[in-house]
């Protein structure tokens, strides 16, 4: 009778374990940016205990404060090539089931991380930054979307806002999770950093996207933090 009570039991905690959800965080934290406010971005993920966090514009001291560091330090990383100016370093509390980096055509030289955790591709993408690549960022959205993931999350800096043409363009193949989320994450009239670096005549915009397809999402959520010229957008995804 013990032992079909303590079988019992295991298999209540695996349910609950698989019928969970997790904590997910995507932050640009511009590789510009001083230690000061680097240490203030790891400092807030910290007290945050997120499962989860797409990191774009990491740049090679950043990425040793954060192997230096007692708590993240202990999280795995997955990046592209961390010998570049800067890159995007996907952390995950647990280890991923598969990784790869998916190489697209990017006169800026960039590429997106893909991670499988929980059976879900995480997609951490910094998308062509000029306002005139719009044909650029539609070419690398259709080179992810073509790897045909079947329940998946692409997260990051897309650098077009939601009322943009590519979202026109792939409304119908992926969701917007962030569509009817109000405010900015690339705040000019309330972010400083933000205002220094935008383009002429650029307006605010929600750059920083949650898109994906098969998750369930809620909670998301605009964090204003002042540490970085952009905003980190955190939600939680249903473990099934």
């Amino acid at each position: 009778m013990m032992r079909i009570r303590l079988l019992l039991s295991l298999f209540l905690l695996s349910s609950a374990l698989q019928a969970g959800s997790i904590q997910v965080l995507s932050y640009n934290v511009y590789f510009r940016n001083t230690q000061q406010n680097h240490q203030k971005i790891i400092d807030f993920i910290k007290a945050h205990d997120y499962d989860l966090i797409a990191l774009q514009e990491v740049t090679s001291s950043f990425t040793q404060m954060l192997q230096n560091d007692p708590v993240l330090g202990n999280y795995y990383q997955y990046t592209e090539n961390i010998q570049k100016h800067y890159a995007n370093l996907t952390l995950t509390k647990r280890p991923a089931q598969r990784h790869k980096v998916i190489s697209y055509y990017s006169p800026m030289g960039r590429n997106a991380v893909s991670t499988l955790i929980h059976n879900v591709t995480f997609i951490n993408v910094h998308l062509e930054s000029m306002l005139e690549d719009t044909p650029v960022r539609i070419r690398q959205l259709q080179t992810i979307l073509d790897q045909e993931y079947e329940r998946f999350v692409i997260l990051g800096d897309f650098n077009f806002g939601k009322e943009d043409v590519e979202n026109t363009v792939f409304k119908e193949k992926v969701n917007n999770y962030t569509r009817y989320i109000n405010g900015s994450t690339y705040d000019i009239e309330h972010n400083r950093l933000a205002a220094r670096n935008a383009f002429e005549e650029e307006p605010s915009r929600f750059l920083d996207q949650i898109w994906g397809k098969g998750v369930d999402l809620s909670d998301i959520k605009i964090l204003p933090l002042p540490y970085s010229d952009h905003y980190p957008v955190s939600f939680i995804m249903k473990i099934y």
